[in-house]
Parts: structure tokens; C-alpha cells; sequence
């Protein structure tokens, strides 16, 4: 029922992303560590039984890397083959702007009037948007672009949620660029057995290159 609008000409984009991430983690393993399945099977035999470091544990968190960045890939480059260098280099992005601030949409925030009043700022942020999405493929094979392009794509859809109004459900995604492994380790104690296996069964590839993790 959630897929039926989509096949009326227009893929939404609204709950697209949950469908898709439900869909790759309903065939992975992601409830053997941090979720209620395993605290209740935990609480009932007062034991953890730990499991090795595998890539059934990372290759659901690939996966999803690979969606998020070719429907970023997807949207910057559509930008520049149907609109062209028009549609960052014009009056485009301050049209865009002031029709949210327009009936039937919701009254926007008054950021959005101040920014359409700039040409030149508009330009930027149409041109910072057009780059982060067609180099989003890049964060799959660099670590050091990881932690621009993502960071740098959520402040994106942060201010599209604040000029616009307009809640962006891709948020829930980003979830899975945390390196959630060492965040984990670092807040474990030496002692606490409990929380290293836990580290263990959702360690991350978040060292290497897709390519490169296990």
C-alpha cells in the first residue's frame, strides 16, 4: 500500500527511503545486537554469547551506502542533464525560495526571503547542492571524503528542512554513516564484557574503501 503511489507517474521521494532501508534490513542480521530482540533473549538467559567479526554484519551497511549515494548520484545529475547550468547559475534557486512562501505550501522561514534577496548566495547553495550529490559515489571508496560528503549532504537536507519546511526523510539514513563500532568501543569499559561482544557482532566497515571491507 505504501508503494501503490508511486506507480502513477511520479516516484515520491517522501517515504521512498524507509521502504528501501526497510526492505535491507528485513534480510540482514541487524537484530543480534543493539535492539529489543537482543536485549530480551539476553534478559531471559542472563548470558551473551559472542559472535565473530563477519560481513554479515556489514554487508546490509554497504548496501544501504550504495542506495543513498546513487539516489544522491541520481538527483545532482538531473539537475545538470534536464536543467543545465540554469538551473544553478540563474534566478532559479531564489524562485525557488519565494514559491514556498506561497500558497498551498506552508509559510517558510524568513531565512528563505532574506537568502532569495542575495543572487549570489543562491548560486552557491544551488552549486554546493549540484556537487555534493553527484560526488556522493565518491563516499563509498574514500574515508576522507566520507566525512565531508555525508556530513556535508545532511547539512543540505537540514536547511531544506528549515527554508522549505519540509521534513526530509532521509535523515534516518545517516544513522548508518555513524561509525557506531568505535563510538561503542570507546564507551565500553575494559571490564565490560558485555558491551565488547556487542561491538563485535555490529563491527563496521568504516576503516577501509567499500571495496576493502570485509
Amino acid at each position: 500500500m505504501i508503494g501503490l503511489p508511486h506507480n502513477f507517474g511520479k516516484v515520491g521521494h517522501f517515504d521512498a527511503p524507509f521502504l528501501l532501508l526497510a526492505s535491507v534490513m528485513a534480510c540482514s542480521a541487524c537484530g543480534d545486537a543493539i535492539s529489543v530482540d537482543h536485549w530480551w533473549r539476553r534478559r531471559r538467559s542472563r548470558s551473551t554469547i559472542g559472535l565473530e567479526p563477519s560481513s554479515d554484519y556489514t554487508w546490509s551497511v554497504q548496501l544501504l551506502w550504495v542506495t543513498f549515494a546513487l539516489v544522491f548520484f541520481a538527483a545532482g545529475a538531473a539537475k545538470i542533464v534536464y536543467g543545465g547550468v540554469d538551473w544553478f547559475l540563474s534566478d532559479n534557486m531564489q524562485l525557488l525560495l519565494l514559491h514556498h512562501q506561497c500558497p498551498p505550501h506552508s509559510a517558510g522561514s524568513s531565512w528563505a526571503v532574506w537568502i532569495a534577496q542575495h543572487g549570489w548566495l543562491c548560486q552557491l547553495l544551488a552549486c554546493s547542492a549540484v556537487v555534493l550529490e553527484t560526488a556522493a559515489p565518491l563516499a563509498l571508496f574514500s574515508r576522507r571524503l566520507r566525512w565531508i560528503i555525508a556530513p556535508g549532504l545532511l547539512a543540505m537536507q537540514l536547511g531544506i528542512s528549515v527554508l522549505l519546511d519540509a521534513f526530509e526523510p532521509y535523515y534516518v539514513l545517516y544513522a548508518f554513516w555513524i561509525p557506531w563500532d568505535r563510538i561503542l568501543s570507546d564507551q565500553s569499559g575494559a571490564g565490560d564484557s558485555n558491551s565488547e561482544v556487542i561491538v563485535q557482532r555490529i563491527e563496521m566497515p568504516h576503516d577501509s574503501g567499500l571495496t576493502q571491507a570485509a
